[in-house]
C-alpha cells in the first residue's frame, strides 16, 4: 500500500509512549509488517484463554493482512486494483467481495461528506508527486484540466463482479480506507477465535475489543502535531470498544515552486488542501468507516466535522486547526466524554 500518503502513524496505544503504568505487561503482543507500515497486536489473557495455544493465530492474522494488501495495494503490479488502474475502458476487472465492500464504503463516505473524500483522485495525487509520482513543479492550469476529467465516482462502471471505466486514465486508490479494514477483519478474525480482550493497531489506526491487562480500558492518544521528529500525545481518550483513526498534514508534505504542498487533496477542487486543519480524528465502530471519514474531515474543517457529526450520530471527531502559532480544537460531544486528562 502507499506507505502513505496519509502517513497518519499519529495514535498512540495503551503501550510505548503513554505505557501501561502500574498495569501488567499485556500477555501476548504480536507485531509485524504489513501493507508498508507496522502493525501491532495486543492480546490479554481472559478467562483461562492462553492466546499461545490457539493454533496458528498469528497466521491467521497475518491472513487478513495479506488478504487487503493484495487486493487494494496500489504498489503491487498483481492486486486487483493494480489491475484496474492499467486497464483500459471496456476490459473490466474482476474485484473481490472485500474489495467491493471498501469501494460501497467509500462511495457511502464520498456521499455523506459532499465529494470530500473520494477513491478516484489517485491521478491528481500523483501529479503532485505523492503516491509513487515524480514532480518538480505545481501542475499547470491545463494539466489540472485533464487531470480532473479522470476523477470523479461518475466515470467508475459497477458491473459486480467486474469494475469497468468509462474513461481511460481513471485510478481507484482505497489506501484511505484499506488499513482500517484490516484492522476491521483482523479484530473479526480474532474474535472468531475467542479472543475478547485487544487491541490492533495497523500504521496507526487501531481497534480495540474489551478491558486492557489491569482491567480498565484502554487509553489510546493523539499525537501532538506540532512535534516533527518525536511522537508524544496531544490527546488522550479513553475506549473499550471502537476505533479510532487519524489524518494529518504534518507528517507528509513536499515543496513545489517554493511552497509546501499537503498530501492531502480536496477531490471536488482537485486540489491540495488549503484549510487550517493540523489533524482531524474519528472515533467509530468500524475502523474503516473511522479511517474514510478521517481523511475527509480533514477536507472539510473543524466546525463542518463536528456539525457532520452531529447529523450523522454514528461518529465522534476531534479537528485541530493552526491559527498562527496556536492550535484550535473543534470536537464533538461524544468524543470529549472519552477524552481523559493528560497526565
Amino acid at each position: 500500500m502507499l506507505s502513505r500518503r496519509f502517513l497518519l502513524l499519529v495514535v498512540l496505544a495503551c503501550f510505548g509512549a503513554l505505557g501501561c503504568r502500574g498495569t501488567q505487561r499485556p500477555d501476548v503482543t504480536f507485531v509485524g509488517m504489513c501493507m508498508g507500515t507496522s502493525w501491532k497486536v495486543t492480546i490479554v489473557r481472559d478467562g483461562g484463554f492462553d492466546a499461545d495455544e490457539v493454533p496458528g493465530l498469528r497466521a491467521a492474522i497475518e491472513s487478513e493482512l495479506d488478504g487487503v494488501d493484495a487486493a487494494m495495494s496500489t504498489w503491487r503490479a498483481d492486486s486487483e486494483l493494480s489491475r484496474f488502474n492499467r486497464a483500459e475502458p471496456g476490459d473490466g476487472v474482476e474485484l473481490s467481495e472485500a474489495t467491493w465492500e471498501v469501494l460501497d464504503l467509500a462511495r457511502e463516505v464520498h456521499d455523506l461528506t459532499g465529494g470530500a473524500f473520494d477513491p478516484t483522485v489517485l491521478p491528481l495525487v500523483r501529479a503532485y508527486g505523492f503516491g509513487g509520482g515524480e514532480a518538480s513543479t505545481t501542475p499547470s492550469e491545463e494539466e489540472l484540466v485533464e487531470l480532473r476529467a479522470r476523477i470523479g465516482l461518475e466515470l467508475l462502471i459497477d458491473r459486480r463482479p467486474i469494475l469497468d471505466k468509462s474513461v481511460p486514465g481513471v485510478e481507484v486508490d482505497l489506501s484511505a480506507v484499506a488499513k482500517g479494514y484490516a484492522v476491521d477483519r483482523v479484530h473479526d478474525a480474532l474474535v472468531a477465535n475467542g479472543v475478547e480482550r485487544f487491541l490492533v493497531e495497523v500504521g496507526g489506526e487501531l481497534r480495540v475489543r474489551g478491558e486492557r491487562p489491569d482491567g480498565g480500558p484502554w487509553r489510546v492518544g493523539v499525537e501532538d502535531p506540532r512535534t516533527s521528529t518525536e511522537r508524544v500525545p496531544y490527546a488522550i481518550v479513553s475506549l473499550s470498544d471502537g476505533a479510532l483513526a487519524t489524518s494529518g498534514d504534518y507528517r507528509n508534505t513536499v515543496e513545489l515552486d517554493g511552497a509546501v504542498v499537503s498530501h492531502l487533496f480536496d477531490p471536488r477542487i482537485a486540489r491540495p488542501i488549503a484549510s487550517h486543519v493540523a489533524s482531524a480524528s474519528v472515533l467509530a465502530p468500524s475502523c474503516a468507516r473511522a479511517d474514510a471519514l478521517a481523511t475527509a474531515l480533514a477536507v472539510l474543517g473543524g466546525p463542518a466535522a463536528v456539525e457532520l457529526s452531529a447529523t450523522a450520530a454514528d461518529f465522534e471527531v476531534f479537528v485541530v486547526e493552526r491559527d498562527g502559532e496556536r492550535l484550535v480544537e473543534h470536537a464533538s460531544p461524544g468524543f470529549e466524554r472519552c477524552r481523559v486528562p493528560l497526565d
